[in-house]
């Protein structure tokens, strides 16, 4: 397997845009521990309308490219479905989120070891180790 080589001039181009993501992101998590409950309804609600608002442009893009195949409507129906559930009842979207943010770790963690595998004789592999570390304790 070829190792995974790091570009410099990529680094250099969006190095300081990924701290201040990783500092905002650090904000919005330490948010999240001081108001836990605040931030799972705001997550919920906020998925349900990424849902809702992806599902009709879907079934937009289904009407204009295929509108008399019932398998391309299955994707916008569940879409607007799922999010006016969250919408309509965000506790229990909010058990959902749960579920699939176990799962994301699950796979972030699992893909943070292989990169960190990839990576190991160049620099950076210690912090994707670290990161997957953090995905599975989380």
């Amino acid at each position: 397997m070829k190792p995974l080589t790091i570009d410099e001039k990529r680094i250099r181009k969006f190095g300081p845009y990924t701290l201040w993501i990783g500092i905002l992101l650090i904000l919005l998590g330490m948010a999240g521990v001081a108001l836990p409950g605040l931030m799972s309804l705001v997550t919920a609600v906020w998925i349900g309308w990424l849902f809702l608002i992806g599902g009709v442009f879907w079934a937009y893009h289904t009407l204009k490219s295929n509108p008399g195949s019932f398998m391309d409507w299955l994707k916008p129906l569940l879409l607007v479905v799922s999010g006016g559930l969250m919408l309509y009842n965000p506790v229990t979207g909010i058990a959902a989120v749960g579920l699939m943010l176990s799962f994301y770790l699950f796979l972030d963690a699992f893909s943070s070891f292989a990169l960190a595998r990839e990576l190991h004789p160049n620099r950076g592999w210690g912090w994707m180790t670290f990161n997957g570390i953090v995905s599975v304790v989380l």
